[in-house]
Formats: structure tokens, sequence, C-alpha cells
């Protein structure tokens, strides 16, 4: 076993070593755990994609939106975009990762997703 102690984080506030629990520990895994020592284990949004309308039959790439939301912990906007399709209430899905997390995070707006609170966290 391999104890990475950087910083003030306790080592059990941050994921190390057999992250997946299959009983082997990847590079990626050791990565993961230098990374959270490196950082203070906190976990950051690293990437968003989201997508606009698609219940209207125009699926509308809208990741640009929440470009301020990288590199932080915690994000919330108010959703805003052009109308890809008048007269039809438009939905909102959008996935991001944080991270150390190799997991996929969704959020779902119902339709109308206009002018909505959209909240992404990573914590």
């Amino acid at each position: 076993m391999v104890n990475i102690a950087l910083g003030s984080a306790p080592l059990s506030a941050c994921p190390a070593g057999d992250a997946n629990g299959d009983g082997h520990i990847t590079i990626d895994e050791i990565l993961t755990a230098v990374n959270n020592a490196l950082n203070g284990c906190a976990a950051l949004i690293e990437s968003v994609t989201a997508t606009y309308a698609a219940n209207c039959g125009h699926p509308t790439d809208v990741s640009s939106v929440f470009d301020s939301c990288l590199r932080q912990r915690v994000c919330t906007i108010t959703f805003t975009a052009p109308d890809p399709a008048f007269g039809c209430a438009k939905d909102l899905d959008v996935t991001y990762m944080c991270s150390g997390d190799p997991a996929l995070r969704h959020v779902y707006v119902a339709p109308e997703a206009l002018h909505k609170l959209v909240t992404l966290s990573c914590s």
C-alpha cells in the first residue's frame, strides 16, 4: 500500500489506493491519489457537456454556457440560451466530471429549462 501525505488534509479525506475496489491498484488510481493530495482533496468541475432542446427534435450544444463552472467546486447559473425550437418547451441535459472521480455526473432539467437555476457540484 502506498500512502501519500502532503499538505494538511488527513489521509482519510482523500480517496487513495484501490479506488474502484477491483483488488488492483492502477497507475490512474495512483495519479488520482497524488492529485488529490496535491490539490487538498478538493474535487473541481473538469468538463461539461450540455444539450438543450433534444426533446423538441433540435438538440443544441450549449456546453459553453457552463464554461464559468470549470475549476469550481460548486457552480450555480441561471440557464439562458437562444431558442432553437420556437413553441416547444425545451429540456436541458448536462453531464460533467469532477477531478479525481472517473464517474460522470448528470443533471436533467425538465421543460421548460430556460431561466431555471442549474447547479453542478463536486462536493
